[in-house]
């Protein structure tokens, strides 16, 4: 039973593995660029891209084909994967409770408030080290990977099942992570702001006397 499971979790990174390249590479490096036909000052026949205003004109077939090939990719069965897409908020935190592992490969993560929620439902999380996460996470609450990074990616995911097989090390990085959200609490922001807004009225009647 132990190597079925071990099995499957390496099947499910494999497959993870793929997708990410087959559609990032769908995604950003398909050729859809126009070109057209041109003869060259010797007369021969050749083709060279269409451009407007300095900016390359995009092909509408060959776009129209390339997401029609991700949609179809997409939602091929891939097993230990589900790709869900948006789901209404109701069926977000069912998610959420029913998970072990938060994973947030993110490129680029303004706030990070998915990561909060994940925190304080005591989710262990795996996320990049990029933008809003690094304000309120680290190694010693989450499982840090580095941005566009699917080597790292994969190594957190691996890392993150290991850990969940040693509940002492998990219930330390958890207890971490509510120490470090705990400065987010709603009551304590408030009063934050409540004390911003009195600081403000106050400097607002000295500057009117």
């Amino acid at each position: 039973m132990k190597h079925h499971i071990n099995d499957m979790k390496r099947r499910a990174l494999h497959n993870a593995d793929a997708a990410y390249y087959v559609l990032d590479y769908l995604a950003h490096s398909f050729p859809v660029q126009l070109y057209e036909p041109f003869t060259d000052s010797e007369g021969k026949l050749s083709s060279r891209p269409v451009m407007r205003d300095g900016q390359p004109v995009e092909c509408r077939e060959a776009a129209r084909r390339r997401d029609a090939l991700i949609e179809k990719l997409a939602g091929l069965p891939c097993p230990g994967i589900e790709v869900l897409g948006e789901v209404p908020a109701a069926r977000f935190f069912d998610l959420m409770l029913a998970t072990d592992i938060v994973t947030m490969p993110s490129y680029d993560e303004p706030f990070g408030l998915i990561a909060q929620e994940a925190m304080l439902l005591r989710k262990l999380l795996v996320l990049s080290g990029t933008g809003g996460l690094v304000e309120f996470t680290g190694p010693d609450c989450a499982l840090v990977i580095e941005p566009k990074n699917i080597d790292s990616l994969l190594q957190g995911l691996a890392e993150a099942l290991e850990l969940l097989k040693a509940p002492d090390l998990l219930q330390q990085k958890l207890k971490r992570a509510d120490e470090r959200v705990a400065a987010f609490f709603p009551p304590l922001v408030t009063g934050q702001l409540e004390s911003v807004y009195d600081l403000a009225r106050g400097l607002e009647q000295v500057l009117d006397a």
